[in-house]
Order: C-alpha cells, then structure tokens, then sequence
C-alpha cells in the first residue's frame, strides 16, 4: 500500500491541476479509506476497499459532469484527508471534527478561487500521500512535506495550460 500511496501522491503533486478528474478520484480515494477506517475500524479491508473505491468514482463522475461541484468535492476530500493525516495522533472525535470543519472550508476555498486552489490543494495533499506513504515522522517528514509542496506548486503553475492564465 505504501507504494501506490506514493505514486498516487506524485501524481497528485505534478498532474492535479491538468488531470482534475485523477486528482478528484485519487483523492475521493484516499479520503473514503481513511474516513471508512474511522467510523468502521472493527471491518473486513475489503469493505473499507470498496468504500474508499465509491468515493473515488463518485468524485470521477462529478470531475466529467458537474466540473463546479467537483472542484468543491476536490478541495473538500483533499483538505479532508490532508487533515486527517496531520491530527492523526489526536483522539478519533477531536481529529474528524478538525478535518471536517477543514473540508468545508477548502471545498468552498475550491469552489470559488478553482485553478489557483486546487494546484495548492493537490500540491499540498500529494505531498501528503507521499510523505504519509514513506511513514517517515517529525523533522524529516515536515522538511520532504514542505519541499514536495513547493515543487508541486510551482511545477503545477509552470505547466498549466502552457499560456493560460491563472
């Protein structure tokens, strides 16, 4: 799992902006896995494979079909599992209603700045993944965190739409 975290990480961190469908779904994944481990930590994996699948496709679907909505489940899911990453250590209550509160607020963020929000979401959540997937923790983890970010957000701002503004 630790590698497909990562690469799913690095394609976040590059590619979110130009393939928001990916982004969307590799989020919506993410986020489903580590939301369905919190409320049913006692079920089978492969019941928490298929809710973190659901979300997914769901935020696939709504990419192609409703592009203004998925940008606010983009910046919803991406906050939402960048968040439950970072207050892990805290108690289950405490951490979901931090992330869920986060959610809101960068599913909104997402919905009305679109572009410039979602390469800083991808940024920030690919480098996430990444980081998360390497388990690596304290100083070294914030210092590969903080300069994946930076790379993905420059990158991303570099090659998005080659000419088109911001």
């Amino acid at each position: 799992m630790d590698a497909l975290t990562i690469t799913m990480g690095l394609l976040m961190l590059l590619f979110g902006r130009r393939l928001f469908w990916l982004f969307v779904g590799l989020v919506g994944f993410l986020a489903g896995m580590h939301t369905a481990v919190l409320f049913f930590p006692e079920e089978p994996s492969w019941m928490i494979l298929i809710a973190a699948l659901g979300t997914g496709l769901l935020g696939v679907f709504l990419s192609v079909i409703l592009n203004r909505v998925a940008f606010a489940l983009a910046g919803f899911f991406g906050v939402l599992y960048l968040l439950l990453i970072l207050t892990d250590p805290l108690s289950e209550t405490v951490s979901l209603a931090l992330s869920l509160a986060g959610a809101l607020a960068g599913g909104l963020l997402a919905a009305l700045v679109m572009d410039r929000a979602i390469i800083i979401i991808s940024s920030l959540v690919g480098a996430g993944a990444v980081t998360a997937g390497t388990g690596w923790n304290g100083s070294a983890a914030f210092t590969v965190f903080a300069g994946l970010t930076v790379c993905g957000i420059i990158f991303q701002s570099l090659h998005f739409g080659k000419g088109e503004k911001l």
